[in-house]
């Protein structure tokens, strides 16, 4: 996840912008593997200050989650051939079962929210495991 990212003006450009294909999520992580593979490099600024603002409703906060999901099954799909790791299936059928222990968490409004988010992006690699017709559940 990029959730905030800086990028130098020639770079942007030469790379032709982000690809609105992926607003839903994953457009940021998107542009960074164009410009791996553009052999630019990539840095990590540990002073750099942002401001991200978190959804405050649930609807628009699980919305995103699914987005991301989708977003993630798209990526695996332009960018296994050049080594983005596929999802093992052990491991994402553990995932759904961790969700599935976790359905107490509803009942605990804080708790609650997360366990949507982390539902809501799952419920999206699904899909987007069946619209890109690529494993990444």
């Amino acid at each position: 996840m990029g959730c905030s990212l800086g990028v130098r003006t020639d770079v942007y450009h030469a790379l032709g912008g982000f690809d609105e294909g992926y607003a839903g999520g994953g457009d940021e992580v998107e542009f960074c593997w164009r410009a791996l593979l553009a052999d630019y490099t990539l840095a990590y600024a540990p002073d750099a200050v942002m401001r991200y603002r978190l959804r405050e409703r649930l609807g628009p906060l699980v919305g995103q989650a699914y987005g991301y999901g989708v977003g993630n099954a798209r990526l695996m799909r332009d960018f296994r051939v050049h080594g983005l790791p596929a999802v093992a299936p052990a491991e994402a059928a553990r995932t759904w079962l961790r969700l599935l222990r976790r359905l107490p968490e509803l009942a605990d409004r804080e708790q609650a929210g997360r366990w949507c988010f982390d539902t809501a992006f799952r419920v999206g690699r699904l899909n987007g495991s069946i619209r890109y017709r690529v494993p990444c559940l």
